[in-house]
């Protein structure tokens, strides 16, 4: 998540899976972003630094025909460190095969670029929340099995949720619905290399790869309601379609 866009993190400790899923057994990190009170305005900026990082970000929060709205969007773009490896992996292989195809020493494959959008629309109980993530010529690092190679990937990530909230729904309960949406995709423009060309000793004169790219979509429906008709006592009722 980009930091300019993020009001408070919250750390709830303890199991908390009633609430959030069933992965929160051991606790739940919880990001809120930034609404139209948060923002209350407009606000860019842009940031230059080392290893032509260039970061820029757009913030507004406003009240339209009634509707409490917050945009933001935030680009980020980097070469990474820089750092130079001067073996990896494929460099004991070399000395093994007496072969000499490793791609070291080259700086470490760390540049990516980022673009995040965020949209939240809320009036009286109901909440419109929208969202993209991209991610572009995402580099490997020091590559999948520490053999340095020249890979990038792309990552498209969009997200979607309605919810109506209602405290005062009758006198005991409050009440929430929401209809959610993710959909995400992970692709390489070319086949992942593990090794380069010439690797183990000639064994792969076209180099060890493979091609890889996911993709997941998840619709969810929840509806759940507090009950405090009890004397001390509250009553959580929820079900979920997923």
């Amino acid at each position: 998540m980009p930091v300019n866009n993020i009001a408070r993190i919250e750390i709830v400790r303890g199991p908390g899976s009633a609430v959030f899923g069933a992965d929160a057994f051991s606790g739940v990190i919880n990001v809120i972003t930034k609404g139209k009170d948060d923002i209350n305005g407009t606000e860019v900026g842009s940031r230059v630094s080392s290893f032509d990082t260039i970061d820029a970000y757009l913030l507004h929060g406003d009240n339209i025909a009634g509707f409490d709205v917050a945009f933001s969007l935030v680009y980020h773009d980097t070469e990474g460190h820089g750092r130079q490896i001067d073996a990896d992996i494929q460099t004991a292989y070399d000395k093994s095969y007496g072969t000499d195809v490793s791609l070291a020493p080259v700086p470490v494959n760390l540049q990516q670029r980022k673009l995040d959008a965020h949209l939240d629309i809320s009036r009286g109980n109901w909440q419109l929340r929208a969202g993209y993530q991209g991610r572009h010529n995402q580099g490997t690092g020091v590559g999948e099995a520490a053999a340095l190679n020249t890979n990038r990937y792309t990552e498209n990530r969009i997200h979607a949720d309605l919810t109506y909230h209602n405290r005062k729904w009758t006198k005991n309960w409050d009440v929430t619905a929401q209809i959610s949406f993710f959909n995400n995709k992970t692709s390489s423009p070319r086949d992942s290399m593990f090794f380069p060309p010439g690797a183990f000793g000639g064994a792969y004169p076209l180099g060890l790869f493979n091609s890889v790219s996911f993709s997941e979509h998840h619709t969810y429906l929840n509806l759940s309601g507090l009950y405090s008709g009890f004397n001390k006592q509250t009553l959580r009722l929820g079900m979920g379609y997923h």
